[in-house]
């Protein structure tokens, strides 16, 4: 997040107990409330996105099984190795949860450590700022990306193309 120099400069020289007490209780509560809802949000949606990429490989997985046991009703796909794409894909939604969920510990704890040494004096009120783990969220976003990946080669596995994309999809009705 972008923040303008000035509001910057006044954050690092702007002390909690410097302020009024009803803005010190306004603070508190607003600060407490976002963090609670940044990491609910945080929860929700890690939980979301795993349960989308699982679903997806998990389908594809069951598509490449069912065409695995009907080999001469799709003699140019491959369902071995689909199927290893998939059951990749599911590994990586895992490992995806995985992640997700350490980074949103990881965050929630280190709001809650920078809001405490806010409220109680320690630090001025730039502590706030770049609260966020970018690594750890661009982690998260290339393990997604990659789960999404397996299962799209999975299916190119499943589908045999041969140049004429409606004659292709013909073939398989």
């Amino acid at each position: 997040m972008k923040i303008d120099a000035k509001i910057r400069e006044a954050m690092e020289q702007t002390y909690v107990n410097q302020l009024p007490p009803e803005i010190q209780a306004w603070s508190r509560e607003s600060l407490m409330g976002l963090l609670q809802g940044a990491s609910t949000m945080s929860n929700d949606w890690a939980m979301e996105t795993v349960k989308h990429l699982a679903i997806v490989n998990g389908g594809g997985l069951a598509g490449a099984v069912a065409m695995f046991s009907a080999p001469t009703k799709f003699p140019n796909s491959e369902p071995a190795a689909a199927a290893q794409l998939f059951f990749l894909g599911l590994a990586a939604s895992f490992i995806t949860l995985c992640m997700a969920y350490c980074v949103s510990r990881y965050s929630t704890k280190t709001a809650a450590v920078a809001i405490m040494k806010y409220m109680n004096g320690l630090a001025t009120a730039s502590i706030l700022l770049d609260l966020e783990p970018k690594w750890g969220i661009r982690c998260v976003w290339a393990l997604s990306i990659l789960s999404m990946g397996l299962f799209a080669s999975g299916i190119l596995f499943l589908t045999p193309f041969d140049g004429n994309f409606m004659h292709s999809v013909r073939g398989l009705l």
